[in-house]
């Protein structure tokens, strides 16, 4: 009977423990180097080659070719479980590789992602009228968070009150009690 408690509160942590958990595998966050980061990729490609990074950010535009599908990303930081966290900030973009086919549809600009992949250098498109260098990371896992539904408070009055039930008590004929 004693045990009841401690039982309790060990299945409390673990289940709270469970809730901050990472998405990417523990095998795959233990190849990946913490200390390689983004902006020091984005200036030296080659020099980071084969080497695995983990990185979220929103996807920018989905496109599905010979090779598989190709994802440009805007780099966001991400909290512990590596869910992008600052939309509003980006230390630059780059690209994805997957070579299974990921639905454009459901891959859409906006969604949020958090990918873990090898570095195979880097390829240049146009943002705008500007020749743009990205990272290209080889996806070996790859989270598609799930969107987040804003719901509109309803209209709360802070000087309604509900007046006590006496006062709605009436005498005489025609009035309710």
């Amino acid at each position: 009977m004693k045990r009841f408690p401690t039982l309790i509160a060990v299945a409390l942590w673990l289940g709270g423990a469970t809730g901050c958990a990472p998405v990417i595998s523990t095998e795959l966050r233990n190849q990946a180097d913490p200390f390689i980061t983004f902006a020091m990729v984005q200036k030296a490609p080659r020099q980071y080659k084969n080497k695995i990074v983990i990185w979220s950010g929103s996807i920018v535009e989905t496109t599905n070719t010979q090779q598989g599908t190709l994802i440009e990303i805007l780099q966001h930081a991400a909290d512990s479980s590596g869910k992008p966290t600052d939309t509003d900030h980006s230390e630059g973009r780059f690209m994805i590789l997957d070579t299974r086919f990921l639905d454009p549809a459901i891959h859409a600009a906006g969604r949020l992602v958090t990918v873990a992949g090898q570095v195979q250098g880097s390829r240049n498109k146009t943002v705008g009228q500007l020749e743009y260098c990205y990272p290209l990371l080889e996806v070996r896992e790859l989270v598609l968070w799930p969107k987040e539904e804003r719901y509109r408070q309803p209209y709360y009055d802070p000087y309604y009150y509900d007046r006590p039930w006496w006062w709605r008590m009436q005498i005489g004929t025609g009035w309710m009690f």
